[in-house]
């Protein structure tokens, strides 16, 4: 059995990646952006909105009686008012009227009332009643909409009261109640939505018959006297039934003790020879039921076997049982046919409800590729380049928001498949799910994970700021990923590593492989003490705070943590969705969010276009820069001259050389490098070695520019005494009128619309210009320093606590730096120097 999954798995990675390669679906390739998506997600928005019934409508035939007045009005005929319903009992109904009117009504007299909140084209006395409304409430909440929206507010008002006597309609109403319990902060709000999921869950469970299937509502209820089994059933159904149950579960319902042992017997009897799933057994399989399959055997991995397998000793992990790593792999066995059916059978993208159920195998599984086809950009670009939208039905427009409303929310991990066996590398199958689930409902935003591989693309791995590794087994890097890898940690990208089973073999190999990785800056793993940013980024603080240390080992490259290690085993509290036993092992990782990643708005995209636009300049020339070594300098942020290099070269058509690293107070000749770049920490500054190397530099026609790494203001304060007692009065704050801030040189732009990080805000940062100083000699700038960090957020690096610029900011200020002291070159040299054209 273990070597059918090995060879499936590998075979569908293989032929996954060969018909990405062959279709160049890298990521890039299909042309669709984030932008494009969110206004046809808008434009479906509202093509809901104004099919709802606002107002409740009531037909009478007698009288009413005004309140106002008293005054009786006789209706002969049937008359129909558009209002709200007041108070009602079993008599009597109080109504008011859109224009205000207000009267009773005798209930005898009602000849049709319809309730205001439903989306038109319900059908009353039909199974599927009420089935629409909770579909597009369920498309609209995914889309964002918020449940205080007017619209919502009808809608569920209306769903709350609906009898919902059909499978589907139940399932997408747990749906909807399922994210409503997740968005409430309020407990007793958050309560009174968790009970009317578990009534529609207990229903669920209960119309689950005797074929271990559903069909479109419940025999639950029925008079069944001699006990005749009842077994019709569709797949379709089936599929809902199960995604109702499992949503209630994931929001703190208990399904009965065998629920999910029924559902792994259904599907897998259903399952074709072929590895499909039909309508109907034995009916020519699909790819909408295909996907119905996987998805429920998906429900069953993780709302059963992923408890079953064993109890969780905290630190230690789980022991998993053997005849239940059995049952395991018959399951993972029978999901892998299933991929590989829909690899070689599916479609680019389908009809409106193929793509829902895409959209929920995604979602459950992580895979960013079906087929070799990125399956969330192929559908989304469809979406917007392939289908006429006008005229659509509701169950159309909805399920296509629901498809579409999946890629706003950003990938937070990336979870690396590196071994050919999942035991190793997917030992908890379920961790980085339930790890994303409890950081969007504790910071009340939604966050995705997905799995990438070892022939995945820097543009894969950059989906998401961590990238997380387990296993239990010696860690090595398949040939060639090691510099995709390194590029991902010089962009700014985190790696989190977990020993399984707290595996010596493991986290030893990890840190071996990482320290080998950047030999060359020479960073070395060490366990993070107890008052770490990590462990105060979040839950630090009252009845919330991490209550036991949880050990961690960090890589740091001065500034942040490049790649964290857990020694010990906390991925199998998330495999189990130990929320509530084990809340500190989820707490350190939303703490790790805080700390390693962006603000959620300012993550990247899904379908993010390139970094770099247009066409490329005219090379103009190069410049060499020199970052010396020195006392205050931790080596930090070593890829951000790489990262300003690829965009002055592709903007500006200057290239930037970094030179071999020298100790500053013994700077080799002039004429060897172009610019000096510093940056300090501490309290020491300094030496005055160093500063008397500096001030030569500078009388010798060099240019230096110096930045507060990080922001630090003990460096700061010592720096500014330190380079106003070595240039006496020439070290001044710049005039916003300055050459340099003013951008008038060669290709340079002004300096303004800054924007800082929120902790540069905390200590009073603010302006349009950047507050630099620096030290002019014949009206040129020699040296230029900056209280705020600059080369961290150029460099494309996060770092948590730094008082710095943005992005964007950073890397205007380093542009107008390089240009600036590039032009002073080109007038040494050659006077009449021209501008490039670009």
């Amino acid at each position: 059995m273990r070597f059918v999954r090995i060879f499936l798995l590998l075979f569908i990675i293989a032929w996954s990646n060969a018909a990405a390669q062959a279709q160049s679906i890298t990521g890039t390739n299909v042309k669709v952006t984030d932008d494009e998506v969110n206004r046809l997600i808008e434009q479906l928005v509202n093509d809901l909105k104004v099919r709802q019934k606002g107002f409740t409508e009531i037909e009478i035939n007698g009288p009413i009686k005004l309140l106002s007045t008293g005054e009786l009005i006789n209706h002969d005929e049937v008359t129909t008012y558009q209002g709200t319903i007041i108070e009602e009992n079993e008599s009597r109904i109080t109504f008011r009227t859109i224009s205000g009117m207000t009267f009773t009504v005798e209930r005898k007299h009602v000849t049709d009332l319809r309730v205001g909140g439903e989306f038109n084209g319900e059908q009353p006395d039909n199974n599927q009643d009420g089935g629409r409304t909770a579909l597009a409430t369920f498309a609209l909440i995914s889309a964002g909409v918020s449940r205080h929206d007017p619209i919502m507010a009808n809608s569920l008002g209306f769903l709350k009261k609906h009898r919902m006597p059909g499978t589907y309609g139940r399932a997408l109403r747990a749906s909807i109640y399922s994210t409503l319990v997740s968005q409430s902060s309020n407990p007793e709000e958050r309560e009174s939505w968790r009970k009317l999921l578990e009534r529609d869950a207990r229903w669920l469970v209960l119309a689950m018959n005797d074929s271990n299937g559903y069909t479109y509502t419940t025999h639950a209820d029925e008079s069944n006297s001699d006990k005749t089994p009842f077994t019709i059933y569709d797949n379709s159904n089936s599929q809902f039934g199960n995604l109702g149950v499992w949503i209630a579960t994931l929001s703190g319902y208990a399904a009965p003790r065998g629920y999910w042992m029924r559902v792994a017997k259904f599907w897998l009897e259903q399952q074709d020879p072929s590895g499909g799933w039909a309508y109907k057994a034995k009916n020519r399989p699909s790819e909408n039921m295909t996907i119905a399959g996987v998805n429920s055997l998906i429900m069953v991995l993780d709302q059963y076997y992923a408890k079953a397998a064993g109890k969780y000793e905290k630190f230690k992990g789980i022991t998993s049982n053997p005849r239940i790593l059995e049952e395991i792999e018959t399951i993972q066995n029978s999901v892998l046919l299933g991929l590989h059916w829909l690899s070689m059978n599916g479609r680019p993208y389908g009809e409106a409800y193929t793509q829902l159920g895409t959209e929920r195998l995604g979602l459950a599984s992580g895979e960013k590729y079906f087929g070799g086809r990125d399956w969330y950009r192929v559908g989304a670009a469809g979406a917007v380049n392939n289908q006429s939208w006008e005229g659509r039905s509701l169950e159309d427009v909805s399920m296509w928001l629901i498809f579409l409303s999946y890629g706003r929310a950003p990938v937070l991990i990336n979870k690396l498949r590196w071994g050919g066996d999942e035991s190793n590398w997917d030992y908890y199958f379920r961790d980085i799910y339930h790890v994303c689930r409890f950081i969007s409902n504790t910071y009340e935003e939604i966050y995705k994970w997905q799995i990438v591989d070892a022939k995945s693309t820097l543009y894969d791995l950059e989906d998401a700021p961590l990238l997380f590794i387990g296993g239990d087994d010696t860690f090595w890097f398949p040939e060639g990923f090691d510099v995709i890898v390194r590029e991902y940690l010089e962009n700014g990208g985190t790696i989190i590593g977990h020993a399984n089973l707290a595996s010596a073999k493991f986290a030893n190999s990890f840190k071996s492989v990482f320290e080998k990785l950047l030999a060359d800056v020479g960073y070395k793993f060490r366990q993070l003490p107890k008052n770490h940013p990590i462990y105060k980024a979040g839950f630090s603080e009252g009845t919330d705070r991490i209550k036991e240390h949880i050990p961690i080992w960090g890589l740091s490259d001065g500034y942040r943590e490049v790649v964290l290690l857990f020694p010990v085993d906390v991925a199998g509290a998330w495999h189990q969705s130990l929320y509530d036993d084990q809340v500190d092992l989820f707490r350190i990782m939303a703490n790790i969010r805080l700390y390693a990643a962006r603000r959620y708005q300012e993550l990247p995209g899904r379908l993010r276009g390139e970094r770099l636009t247009g066409r490329q300049a005219r090379a103009w020339g190069s410049m060499r820069v020199l970052r010396p070594k020195s006392s205050v300098d931790l080596g930090g942020a070593w890829g951000s001259l790489k990262q300003m290099n690829l965009l002055m070269t592709h903007y500006y058509g200057l290239s930037l050389r970094p030179v071999d690293k020298s100790q500053l107070q013994q700077l080799p000749a002039t004429s060897s490098f172009d610019m000096l770049h510093i940056m300090g920490q501490g309290e020491k500054g300094f030496t005055s070695e160093e500063l008397q190397a500096i001030k030569a530099y500078c009388q010798s026609g060099g240019f230096v520019f110096i930045e507060s790494a990080g922001g630090d203001l003990k460096f700061t304060k010592q720096v500014k005494a330190q380079l106003s007692e070595l240039f006496k009065n020439q070290f001044q704050s710049l005039n916003p009128e300055n050459d340099l801030l003013k951008g008038q040189f060669g290709q340079g732009k002004p300096l303004n619309r800054m924007e800082y990080t929120r902790w540069a805000k905390k200590e009073g940062f603010k302006g349009e210009t950047p507050a630099l100083w620096g030290v002019q000699q014949n009206g040129d700038l020699v040296l230029v320093f900056s209280p705020l960090d600059v080369s961290v957020a150029a460099g494309r690096q996060y770092v948590f606590g730094t008082i710095g610029f943005d992005e964007s900011s950073a890397q205007k200020v380093m542009r107008n730096i390089l240009l600036y002291r590039f032009g002073q070159l080109q007038r040494k040299t050659n006077p009449q120097a021209q501008q490039p054209v670009k």
